[in-house]
């Protein structure tokens, strides 16, 4: 007895230690750690940020800038003024418009409060501060209080802040949920008290037949609790697991032959990702590193078993077929994923069947796993390694025959399970430890060294030479696309966490899917009872084709759920605490080490999207066993509840399975295939797809409008502009129809009424980007610089990130004068869209026009890299170098246009000007220069002036000093023809020296061309 409580005293001493442990980790690394973008409160200042509306885009690497200010009143200059602020990640600070140069407000230490005398910056009366906040990963933040005698000024939302140029706006507390109006991609998701009207009657049905179910089943057991028939005893023995597991995966057949056909093909988490490196592995026969793609820092398993399902019958990852065949793949292995918890459930609840097919039923209708195996996905398959490697752990556990057997299987499924995504390294500790626990009958240290060893050898032997590669590579076993060091670090909306974002809840039972946006808790529950991100897309009219009112329904079902997992774990930990054994350590320890992780996870890459549940189906099991157990712990309190627990439980499988059913007869079904193929360029099918849902339902607005943009895009503009009209009859006051319409009256230049229709879209859906978008396009069309202006403040307003609307801006501001202005937006636009060579050029000319040469040099070199075979950023890029004095590197520009376009003019006549006329030696060649000359004044019939000049100049530097002076006459006389005295003076000046018998040398400076 003494010694069961001292393990017992111990195991609750370890328990504690653990909880204290990971507590105050995560504490230090919120407080302390400035890789971690949490936003810690320290003293009565608040976090604030621009009001920016959620957005669900991924944002690379840049040097993002906003600017907060506010104005406050001193009544008398204080002897002492404490400044204190912090900046998320840099930042400089001016009061007053002078910068306070003792503030350094630095990232390496952007959590530290930095505090400062600023008494003499102020004056008395009325006075500015204006704080400069920059981020690479993520958007600026401030946290400032300043103290001067009675005046306080802290940061809260009576200040504005600009976000890279847009219009100022109050800022909001980072702490707040962000608020998603009309228009945002967000808006119009279903709620859960919408969802029940609807969807009422249907649950009811689902009720009544878990009733049916229950009642007859319970009768036959309570019968067979006494003497029996056959059917209650039957139901009794193990044969019912094995009944209900074949139920579960024939049900699984069932609905993915009915889904997968009609399945978006766009749909899965980082699905183009994925699909890359598929393909780079059937290109190339080879296997990438973490550098060559955005998934491919990812283990290779999954990907090698891709490409070998598909490689033999020479189709891309894209592909249709393919896509069927993987998808079909990840439905195989969630059924086998099914049978291995079968086993299990075997082995944790020996002789107990209904036990077992309650585990059963949590693991076949977790909306979780039921959505995962729908997609091209390494997460089920490494979660089915995981498990099938505590199988193997399970058995060793209550053997007594000696262990290599089972311990060198479960090293292997550990290796395969890394080798397929290395988050399974969450769950090898725990399940060595669990080796290693004592057994009876069997000695310690053979059971801790034997098992342990031959695990980690049969890991290392299957996985090893994957991490030694990568750790070889980039210095580390580990790495992730989010990793700084990586071409592909990132980061996507809210890029912070705050203190009340990991303590609210209830969301999730409000308005479910993207909750995660308002806190971590409605995150991990919206993914885990149901498809929370919406399989990875973000736009309300594009997701998956499942009935989400059932859904929502679903959701309110499992808060009993999440009660059931709270006491199962409850329960299960007192019993460990009481007699502590391996399998309970390694089930609580499991779920324990990934609810970190997705913690941990979610608290260095704060992205809304990081949070998802099924980041922890490796340890389905032992949520399956927590489930069991709360369940076991309700029925056993009473005879009444236990059949009212089964009610509940086939009632939530029922209804979770049901809400995974793409119903065939549903225009949604229909209009997101269109959306899918339409986006892949398949307009014609994409049609098809949009007049089969308008057949179901013929109000459809977004398949009447998907149908009109696909017509369009087919060329077929009136019957276009057919569904367009159509759109705005049945949906006057849609925002949808009248961008529609708007884009239509556009391409047909009726610039007035597309912009009449936008301003409509922009009253009832004023976060509509695409409209803010065509508006100021039609501005800029209708030659209205100042309304593209504020047409892009507003677009910006909405989303500052948006590359577009960035450089119409700076088109507008170059039309009105505003070259700074212009160079600003376009350099933002660039930082946004580094590849887009247009913009590029377009920054170079306004550089060039402010007479920054030499940059402007260095965009139109980096513009003719990302597009070098167009002909007019070579020639502006030569005449900018020429211009500088660079002619070697202007000559060679030329003969590179010259390649692209033999007969242009324009470069024929530069070039030879060069040979003809350059100070350089070396540069000179008469010949070539006559040739080239002779060439561009042959394409303009000897009627140029200026190119006639040029000849000119050629002739005299090939020696033929009669034709130089015949040929600048003859320019001269043209010049003056056409009223061009510049040039007719300079001509009139050459032709003395070509009768001297003299050639022409341009000045090292270069002058004009004559």
């Amino acid at each position: 007895m003494k010694a069961n409580s001292a393990l017992d005293i111990r195991a609750a001493a370890v328990v504690v230690a653990a909880v204290l442990i990971c507590g105050g980790w995560f504490w230090w690394l919120s407080r302390y750690d400035n890789d971690v973008p949490f936003l810690a409160k320290a003293g009565p200042a608040e976090w604030i940020v621009y009001p920016k509306p959620p957005d669900t885009t991924p944002h690379g690497a840049m040097q993002c800038s906003a600017v907060f200010r506010r104005s406050f009143a001193v009544a008398n200059l204080p002897p002492t003024a404490a400044l204190s602020v912090r900046a998320f990640r840099q930042g400089r600070v001016a009061i007053n418009g002078e910068t306070v140069d003792s503030l350094h407000l630095t990232e390496h230490d952007w959590k530290s409060t930095r505090t400062v005398d600023v008494a003499k910056y102020l004056r008395p009366g009325q006075n500015d501060i204006s704080v400069t906040v920059s981020n690479l990963l993520g958007p600026p933040a401030l946290s400032l209080a300043l103290q001067a005698d009675s005046a306080i000024v802290l940061t809260d939302q009576g200040w504005q802040v600009s976000l890279l140029g847009a219009a100022w706006q109050k800022a909001v507390l980072a702490r707040d949920p962000p608020v998603i109006r009309p228009g945002n991609p967000l808006y119009g998701l279903e709620t859960v008290s919408e969802s029940l009207r609807r969807a009422g009657p249907n649950l009811l049905v689902v009720l009544l037949v878990a009733v049916a179910i229950t009642a007859g089943l319970g009768g036959l057991w309570r019968v067979s609790s006494l003497a029996g028939s056959r059917l209650g005893k039957w139901l009794a023995s193990p044969n019912a697991p094995i009944a209900v597991l074949v139920l579960i995966i024939l049900g699984w057949v069932v609905l993915f032959a009915n889904n997968l056909p009609l399945l978006a093909g766009l749909f899965g988490f980082d699905r183009d990702g994925h699909q890359q490196y598929i393909d780079y592995i059937l290109e190339k026969k080879a296997l990438p590193l973490a550098n060559e793609g955005w998934q491919m820092y990812q283990p290779p398993l999954f990907y090698v078993l891709s490409a070998l399902l598909i490689g033999p019958f020479g189709w891309s990852a894209s592909a249709d077929s393919a896509l069927l065949v993987m998808r079909s793949f990840s439905v195989l292995v969630g059924i086998a994923h099914l049978v291995l918890i079968f086993f299990c459930l075997r082995l944790v609840f020996p002789s107990q069947p209904s036990r077992q097919v309650v585990g059963l039923l949590v693991a076949g209708c977790l909306p979780a796993n039921l959505c995962l195996s729908h997609h091209v996905t390494n997460e089920n398959l490494a979660a089915a390694f995981v498990t099938a490697a505590l199988y193997f752990c399970l058995r060793l556990l209550r053997t007594q025959a000696p262990p290599e057997r089972f311990a060198i299987a479960v090293g292997a499924c550990l290796g395969l399970a890394l080798l397929t995504k290395f988050s399974a390294v969450l769950a090898v500790p725990l399940i060595l430890v669990a080796l290693a626990w004592p057994r009876a009958g069997a000695p310690l240290a053979r059971n801790a060294v034997t098992s342990t060893s031959l695990a980690l050898a049969g890991l290392l032997v299957v996985c090893g030479w994957h991490f030694a590669r990568v750790w070889h590579r980039f210095g580390t076993p580990l790495i992730g696309n989010w990793d700084p060091s990586l071409p592909f670090a990132w980061w996507q909306d809210p890029g912070y966490h705050a203190g009340g974002w990991y303590w609210r809840f209830g969301e999730a039972v409000i308005c479910p899917l993207f909750s995660s946006m308002t806190s971590f808790a409605d995150g991990v529950y919206s993914t885990l009872w149901g498809d929370g991100l919406c399989s990875g897309s973000a736009v309300v009219d594009f997701r998956p084709q499942w009935n989400y009112d059932l859904m929502n329904g679903g959701y309110l079902l499992a808060l009993f759920m999440t009660m059931l997992l709270a006491s199962g774990s409850i329960i299960l930990l007192v019993r460990f605490l009481r007699r502590p054994t391996a399998e309970g350590f390694v089930m609580l320890g499991l779920v324990f080490a990934f609810a970190v992780g997705i913690a941990l996870m979610s608290l260095r890459v704060a992205s809304y999207a990081q949070v998802k549940a099924f980041y922890a189906l490796p340890a389905l099991l032992p949520l399956c066993v927590l489930a069991v157990v709360g369940w076991e712990f309700l029925a056993d309190r009473s005879k009444v509840l236990r059949p009212i627990l089964w009610i509940y439980l086939l009632a939530w499988a029922m209804t979770s399975y049901a809400a995974f059913w793409i119903r065939s007869d549903s225009p949604f079904t229909y209009t997101v295939r269109g959306i899918s193929l339409a986006d892949d360029g398949r307009h014609a099918e994409a049609a098809k797809e949009f007049a089969h849902a308008l057949r179901l339902e013929t109000n459809s607005l977004s398949a009447r409008v998907g149908l009109a943009k696909a017509l369009d895009k087919l060329g077929q503009r009136d019957e276009a502009w057919q569904q367009t009209k159509l759109a705005l009859q049945q949906h006057p006051q849609e925002a949808e129809a009248h961008t529609q319409a708007a884009g239509l009256l556009g391409l047909d230049h009726h610039y007035d009424e597309a912009i009449a229709h936008l301003r409509q879209a922009l009253t009832e859906a004023p976060d509509h980007l695409t409209a803010h978008e065509q508006l100021a396009a039609c501005f800029a069309l209708s030659h209205l610089p100042q309304e593209v202006l504020d047409a892009c403040a507003q677009g910006l307003r909405v989303n500052p990130f948006n590359p577009q609307l960035h450089h119409m801006l700076a088109t507008a501001a170059v039309e009105t004068g505003d070259i700074t202005n212009a160079i600003a937006h376009l350099e933002i636009a660039l930082e946004l869209k580094p590849k887009w060579p247009e913009a590029r050029a377009q920054l170079a000319l306004a550089l060039a026009s402010s007479g920054r040469l030499e940059q402007a040099a260095e965009q139109y070199e980096q513009a003719t890299r990302d597009k070098p075979d167009d002909p007019k950023l070579r020639y502006a890029f030569a005449l900018t170098l020429g211009m500088q004095g660079r002619t070697a590197e202007a000559a060679d520009q030329y003969r590179f246009l010259l390649n692209l376009q033999p007969d242009s003019v324009e470069a024929l006549n530069n070039l030879a000007w060069i040979l003809a006329a350059s100070p350089t030696d070396s540069l000179r060649n008469g010949a070539e220069a006559v040739r080239l000359a002779e060439r561009a004044c042959e394409l303009t019939q000897h009627r140029a002036p200026v190119l006639l000049g040029t000849l000119a100049a050629a002739y005299a530097e090939a020696g033929r000093y009669q034709e130089a002076a015949d040929t600048a006459e003859k320019a001269r006389s043209l010049a003056l023809s056409a009223g061009q005295k510049q040039v007719a003076e300079a001509n009139g000046k050459l032709l003395t020296l070509y009768r001297a018998g003299k050639p022409y040398r341009e000045p090292v400076a270069g002058p004009p061309h004559p």
